[in-house]
């Protein structure tokens, strides 16, 4: 591990080259959950990606703390939960934040609201940060750009989708919560959160959202992001259903350390492209 601690990471992929003594160089992006906390760290100079490491929602705190002692370039954290809505810019009053995720939402919403415009586009996103994680993250990021998972995968598609004349769907699928992107000549059409147990869930959303937009599953391409392994069950299942299925690559826009090597490009899509926000 690139700290030094006890918590253990799930998954850790660190560069030779990286030195908490160099953290000034770096930019700092952190992906939070209900189940997880990501962190990964960018040399700007270089637009290079030198290290990813994952753990449990457990650890939040501790880690939140240890790299919370280095000051770095710049730092971008990350909500991903389904509380999020999308806005034109027209319509949009920061003031009215609040009303705008209870009007979509009948959950209780709290008073930490945030929001975040997509970069070269008329949308905003409104989101909720539990006030909890907004105090911690708050005490050691004071100058931290906040946003939510679904606006950095926005400004990744979006940039990519320019000039595209075809209908695209992405699915991006993560521990109990997939999302589903369509854009058509590269405006977004759109988006939404969808919790789920099992590959029928995805399966279900999937072509539910197909049907209520009158596309059909065998004339679509399918662009797969996230908790997917081809051949595993939500893989097998969806090409059962679905005529074209490719994986995407959330690694465009950066360069990669070797380290990666043994990570598929279609995982961690929002928290590679965090930096792009920011």
């Amino acid at each position: 591990m690139a700290l030094t601690s006890n918590i253990k990471p799930i998954y850790s992929f660190i560069d030779s080259s990286f030195s908490f003594d160099n953290t000034g160089d770096y930019h700092l992006s952190i992906e939070i959950s209900e189940t997880s906390i990501t962190y990964a760290v960018l040399e700007v100079s270089a637009i290079r990606y030198l290290v990813l490491e994952n753990f449990k929602t457990n650890d939040r705190v501790d880690l939140l703390v240890l790299l919370g002692k280095y000051i770095w370039k710049s730092v971008s954290i990350a909500y991903n939960s389904k509380y999020v809505t999308l806005i034109p810019e027209e319509h949009f009053e920061s003031n009215d934040q609040k009303k705008i995720l209870q009007f979509n939402f009948s959950d209780n919403i709290g008073n930490s609201i945030a929001h975040h415009h997509i970069l070269n586009t008329t949308i905003v996103g409104v989101f909720q940060f539990p006030e909890s994680l907004e105090t911690q993250v708050k005490q050691q990021f004071p100058t931290a750009t906040f946003l939510h998972t679904a606006i950095s995968t926005l400004q990744h598609l979006l940039v990519h989708e320019i000039g595209q004349a075809k209908c695209t769907t992405h699915l991006n699928v993560g521990e109990g919560l997939m999302e589903i992107i369509i854009l058509k000549e590269g405006e977004l059409i759109f988006h939404n959160h969808f919790d789920y147990q099992a590959p029928e869930d995805i399966l279900y959303y999937q072509l539910f959202v197909f049907q209520q937009l009158e596309i059909n599953p065998h004339q679509t391409d399918l662009i797969v992001y996230g908790k997917v392994t081809e051949n595993d069950a939500i893989h097998t299942l969806l090409v059962k259903y679905i005529k074209e299925i490719n994986f995407g690559n959330a690694r465009l826009n950066f360069k990669f350390s070797s380290a990666f090597n043994e990570l598929e490009k279609h995982q961690y899509l929002s928290i590679f492209n965090q930096y792009l926000c920011v």
